[in-house]
């Protein structure tokens, strides 16, 4: 009788600790998805950010200009060497 209890003792705090390192495992995958979604909805705000500055006037200018437009009426100055 007292090694059945003994047995049992040793199944079940055998058992115990591998639900426990399973637990810990666990918590750290969490805390990394919680870093992780963190990091995106940040990515997310920035990218909203990016596309209201897209459509303004500012940014097409500075693409046109990036590319070699210019207003009618602008005069660009070029230094020679």
């Amino acid at each position: 009788m007292l090694a059945v209890v003994c047995l049992m003792c040793i199944v079940f705090g055998s058992h115990m600790i591998s639900v426990y390192n399973k637990n810990a495992e666990l918590k750290k995958q969490e805390q990394a998805l919680l870093d992780e979604l963190e990091e995106q909805e940040q990515r997310q705000a920035d990218l909203e950010e990016q596309k209201i500055y897209v459509q303004t006037k500012k940014y097409a200018e500075e693409v046109a200009k990036s590319i070699g437009y210019v207003y009618p009426d602008e005069i660009i100055f070029k230094a020679t060497n």
